[in-house]
């Protein structure tokens, strides 16, 4: 059933990045970014529709605990990649020279690998191939496709409510020029790969405590809740420190202090307001994670679309065109709202947990009546 959604979500999902283009621009951003990315935009609308096939296959793999296989083909994926933006992009060992539209086509093939691996692994593993996947391929079954956009409608407007908002913060960049750009891709490039940790406990935060809600074990569900709270300030504390203290070495790994200094020390600055707002984000994110498994997901939804469109979105805006202060007005915004996003997960995650302490309470007060009764 998750295909049969899922195949209209990516064709939908491909024609919006085909024509991303024109609407880069009609929004105004610089020519020669919107000329350099089509080819790019063209390749990377088909990898989108395996990409979006392959994430079907990995929630499966990572609700039956098997993570690690997740991690392995994703390792076997990152070297693949690679060699083939080395092949494509420069036009190495007699493969043509194809730039930006190489590398969108080496994601395609790299993509193709993980969702034929994964649903290769998923015919082969004892525990799994019981299910008989492929036996037989039933129609539509329209309640069990509105059950999963009862759940997966709020979960997709909370991605969109962060992911979005950086989305737009780097059509901001191309209209305010290449320079702010670049070091926004910096920056975003950093936070990109740092959010795979805290993103990575969400999801583990959701599949254990769905777990633990659905044996009715609440004593647990506690218990987990508050360690992947406790792990999320520890993991945002430190992200902050590393990020203060090696700003300049990061950014260094894609900038020449040298050869661009006002680009460099733009990026430093980002990257320093991204540290700002990692004990915030992680806080955020794996929260949500735990309200999810639960099946609190209006929640996390809610607070996406204020924090970062009702409450970031608006300061950014305001600080970097009214108050002229540019990509560091974006910035700005983007960390208000990851800040106000982690405080309202918090309070509704502290609303849940009373919430299950008093359910925990009033099952054992059952249990002791029930007990007294029958003595």
């Amino acid at each position: 059933q998750a295909i049969w959604l899922g195949f209209p979500l990516a064709l939908f999902g491909a024609l919006a990045i085909w024509f991303s283009p024109r609407a880069l621009a009609a929004l105004g951003v610089h020519p020669d970014i919107v000329q350099l990315s089509a080819p790019y935009a063209r390749m990377i609308s088909l990898a989108y529709v395996a990409m979006l096939l392959a994430m079907i296959w990995r929630h499966v793999l990572s609700a039956h605990n098997l993570t690690r296989v997740v991690f392995m083909i994703t390792a076997a994926a990152l070297p693949l990649n690679a060699l083939g933006n080395y092949l494509l992009m420069f036009g190495k060992f007699g493969f043509p020279e194809m730039g930006l539209a190489g590398a969108g086509l080496s994601s395609f093939i790299v993509t193709l690998f993980v969702l034929i691996a994964s649903v290769f692994y998923t015919q082969k593993h004892p525990e799994l191939r019981r299910y008989r996947f492929f036996a037989h391929f039933p129609l539509p079954d329209w309640r069990r496709m509105a059950e999963f956009l009862r759940l997966g409608i709020p979960i997709g407007f909370s991605g969109l409510g962060e992911t979005g908002v950086f989305l737009l913060a780097t059509v901001a960049m191309g209209v305010i020029g290449p320079e702010a750009l670049a070091a926004h891709a910096v920056a975003l490039r950093t936070a990109g790969v740092i959010y795979a940790f805290p993103l990575g406990m969400s999801q583990a935060a959701t599949v254990r405590l769905g777990f633990f809600d659905g044996r009715g074990d609440q004593k647990c569900l506690l218990r987990v809740a508050r360690v992947a709270m406790l792990l999320a300030i520890g993991v945002g504390i430190l992200y902050l420190a590393a990020l203060v203290i090696w700003r300049q070495e990061l950014t260094a790994i894609f900038i020449d202090a040298v050869n661009d200094p006002s680009v460099f020390a733009l990026a430093t600055l980002f990257i320093v307001i991204l540290g700002i707002s990692q004990p915030f984000e992680c806080v955020g994110t794996i929260g949500a994670g735990a309200l999810r498994g639960v099946k609190k997901t209006k929640g996390p939804m809610h607070a996406s679309l204020l924090a970062f469109w009702g409450i970031g979105f608006i300061t950014a805006g305001m600080l970097a065109f009214f108050l002229d202060w540019g990509g560091t007005g974006i910035w700005i915004g983007l960390a208000v709202g990851s800040a106000v996003f982690g405080l309202i997960i918090s309070y509704q995650l502290h609303r849940a947990y009373q919430e299950r302490i008093v359910s925990a309470n009033s099952d054992v007060s059952n249990i002791d009546t029930v007990n007294i009764e029958a003595s």
